[in-house]
């Protein structure tokens, strides 16, 4: 039996509603897609999900190196792209 390494694809977004969808489709090809979003006051984290991403919100921005942080300890792949 041969392993076959797993790819998650992590998106950092805020107010992004207009590009989201896009960026999620064009990442099909991962096994999984991680979205944190920094509290956006559109429909980024509501498009997100019903594009079958896992997303969650983070509004208590502390810096980029934090939200990659939290989106690192939703991601179970052997690999993650951002």
């Amino acid at each position: 039996m041969t392993y076959k390494p797993t790819l998650c694809i992590g998106i950092l977004t805020m107010n992004e509603e207009r590009r989201i969808a896009r960026c999620i489709e064009s990442a099909r090809f991962a096994d999984d897609i991680v979205v944190v979003d920094s509290g956006s006051a559109d429909s980024t984290v509501s498009v997100a999900k019903g594009l079958g991403a896992d997303a969650h919100v983070y509004s208590d921005w502390q810096g980029f190196a934090e939200q990659r942080n939290r989106l690192l300890t939703h991601c179970t792949a052997d690999y993650i792209f951002f």
